[in-house]
């Protein structure tokens, strides 16, 4: 047999064990690729249910499902921080308010009641500004189970961690031109309203926040 002879019986083999191969190699391709699918939709299906849970906060609050609803009353306004006191006295719990001096300048407060389930619920709202013309709101809804009382707005939920307001746990939303923390005491519902802001900016506002309580004006 001559050397040309035996390279293309050579080559014959090689290429009829190639062929007996492949049917088990395409087999085994498929197998891992089925098995990395199985994988992947597991692993989507793991991160839809774990990341969209909302998340409990570390020190829950028990918001209290029996608290009173009130009379209607008229609406009362103020003008300036002086007269905080006196829309304090009209609110059953302590209302939201800045620190005197410490943060922008108050340009008018009302307190004013809506229809709830069978009686009234009380609204606070201090509209702030600052020497740049920027708008703060501060809002206190009492009772604390009247969340759906908080104004819904274009605001959608943030990804973002749950932030500090008053010492409450709050939840962050947002539109187009404000961000919005509101948290639920165990007593009443507490919302700040600022336009869009840095982190750092917006952690500098909650700081100088405090609660009022009726008939006085120190923080709780």
């Amino acid at each position: 047999m001559t050397a040309a002879k035996r390279a293309a019986g050579g080559r014959k083999h090689r290429e009829e064990r190639v062929k007996k191969t492949h049917p088990r190699l395409k087999k085994c391709f498929r197998f891992i690729g089925m098995a990395f699918a199985t994988l992947l939709l597991i692993t989507l299906f793991y991160l839809a249910v774990v990341l969209g849970q909302p998340q409990e906060p570390e020190n829950p609050v028990t918001v209290s499902q029996d608290q009173p609803l009130l009379a209607a009353s008229p609406a009362l306004n103020i003008q300036s921080e002086r007269q905080l006191s006196a829309l304090s006295e009209a609110f059953p719990v302590p209302i939201l308010a800045f620190m005197e001096g410490m943060g922008p300048t108050l340009q008018s407060g009302t307190s004013y009641d809506l229809a709830f389930e069978n009686g009234f619920a009380r609204l606070t709202r201090l509209e702030y500004t600052t020497d740049s013309g920027l708008s703060f709101t501060l809002t206190t809804i009492y009772p604390a189970r009247a969340l759906s009382l908080l104004e819904k707005g274009d605001f959608t939920l943030t990804g973002a961690a749950a932030q500090n307001l008053t010492g409450l746990t709050a939840v962050r939303m947002e539109d187009k031109d404000h961000i919005r923390l509101h948290a639920q005491a165990n007593d009443a519902v507490y919302a700040l309203t600022v336009p869009q802001m840095s982190d750092e900016s917006l952690s500098t506002v909650t700081r100088v926040l405090q609660l009022v309580s009726p008939g006085g004006d120190g923080a709780q």
